[in-house]
């Protein structure tokens, strides 16, 4: 039977598609970009159903965030999120983070374990139509799909025109279940979210970091860009580098600015199959002015290669690149070095994502760096980020044995190698004015004699 028979035989609606999930059940959705039309299908079937899981990285709302809805599904979430953050305050959702590096599949093959975090019985997810060979691309956004797609007992999958045909990971249509048709009025018609803009003052604070995260990248490293406005900032001061590589778990506009620019490696054809462009995804936003300029560049372009993230975050992939420059943001620092990525205090308030990776992945490769961006100071100036110490409950994800460079608006300190004393002496010194005196007395009570 040709694909084409198969493909047809299993169209359906998306009240007819979720009618497989049933009481107790894991349901899996694609982080960042969840099929809407397959999500609101199921949350219609909120008396139908009780104690069913489901599973993503929430960047969207959706009705069974709100209170009431606990019996019929149980929401764990990965990553804190605006949409999800008062729910997991209020302990309705729970908190579940994980290593991308270590969601690769093979772990559901050994009986002693339960499988982590993607797996489940039923996995929901947007596609491309499938090309003449009955292939379908993950699109902008594949993250963890690919695996969470290839380990579920069911896949349902919303066909969307609208997504760009990404080169990498790949899924045929003999591997999906169940099909639905997303009309591309649909996905139009729908209200966009507003782009989120960061306060002016913040803006500012970031872009004098991202000036001198700027000045420790050199023509021909390789670049990994993480999450966060500080972090982000850097790629507004990269315009004068060249022969730059990216190997990360996201791009962003900014990155497609800069390869339309010329300043990575491969953008203009010359590329051999280890310099193209290796990631997990493109954060963007449809209010985005830059957005469909974005997915068309994407679409069909071989300079990108898109994997699962659980080997883009692999610690060894990672390391095997040379000059492997990894730019992350903090929330908090204690006097070791220690790194807060996503608590404050005892309360979860975003997620490690691939950070954890590619900080000590950063530090094995032949030239790499680790640069770790936080602004000195929050809540208006009130409170330093840098502290004696962590107050109990903390979570630390980073021990401070990786801090390696640390960047804050009052400047750029190297902390490789060294003691006790130096290393706080040093990451004291980048602290807000303000605060260095207290920080100095803590230090002297805690690491002198």
């Amino acid at each position: 039977m040709a694909w084409q028979d198969k493909y047809e035989d299993k169209v359906v609606s998306p009240e007819k598609a979720v009618k497989v999930v049933k009481s107790g059940d894991r349901v899996g959705f694609p982080s960042f970009s969840p099929p809407r039309d397959l999500c609101l299908a199921l949350a219609a079937r909120r008396n139908e159903l009780s104690n069913v899981t489901l599973i993503s990285n929430w960047a969207q709302w959706f009705p069974w965030f709100e209170s009431g809805w606990e019996e019929s599904f149980n929401v764990l979430v990965p990553f804190v999120l605006r949409q999800t953050r008062q729910g997991v305050l209020d302990k309705r959702l729970d908190f579940v983070p994980y290593l991308f590096g270590l969601e690769d599949g093979w772990r559901q093959l050994d009986g002693s374990r339960k499988g982590n975090y993607p797996y489940s019985d039923v996995f929901m997810l947007r596609l491309t139509p499938p090309n003449k060979n009955g292939f379908c691309s993950f699109g902008y956004f594949p993250l963890y799909s690919p695996v969470a797609a290839r380990t579920a007992k069911t896949v349902i999958a919303e066909i969307d025109p609208s997504l760009p045909w990404t080169y990498g990971e790949c899924i045929h249509v003999s591997q999906l279940d169940f099909l639905v048709e997303r009309k591309p009025k649909e996905q139009k018609s729908q209200k966009k979210a507003p782009l989120p803009i960061p306060p002016a003052e913040e803006a500012e604070q970031a872009s004098v970091m991202g000036s001198y995260v700027a000045d420790l990248i050199r023509d021909g490293d390789t670049l990994q860009v993480g999450t966060g406005t500080p972090s982000e900032a850097c790629m507004e001061f990269l315009g004068s580098k060249n022969d730059l590589r990216i190997y990360t778990e996201v791009i962003w506009p900014q990155i497609i600015e800069l390869m339309k620019a010329g300043v990575f490696r491969g953008c203009n054809g010359d590329f051999l199959p280890q310099q193209k462009a290796v990631c997990s995804g493109l954060v963007t936003y449809e209010a985005d002015p830059r957005y469909q300029e974005c997915m068309d560049y994407l679409d069909h372009n071989p300079v990108f290669d898109f994997r699962d993230v659980s080997s883009v975050c692999n610690v060894a992939n990672i390391a095997a690149n040379e000059n492997m420059v990894c730019v992350n943001t903090a929330l908090s620092i204690d006097l070791l070095g220690q790194i807060v990525v996503d608590y404050l205090g005892s309360v979860p308030l975003s997620g490690v994502g691939g950070q954890v990776e590619f900080t000590i992945g950063g530090h094995y490769s032949r030239g790499g760096r680790t640069i770790t961006v936080l602004p000195s100071t929050a809540k208006g100036g009130t409170v330093s980020r840098i502290v004696p110490k962590f107050e109990p409950g903390t979570q630390v994800a980073i021990p401070g044995h990786y801090l390696d460079f640390l960047v804050t608006e009052h400047g750029v300190v190297n902390l490789e190698g060294m003691g006790r004393r130096g290393k706080a002496e040093a990451i004291i010194s980048v602290a807000h004015p303000y605060f260095q005196p207290e920080l100095k007395k803590a230090a002297r009570s805690r690491f002198y004699p």
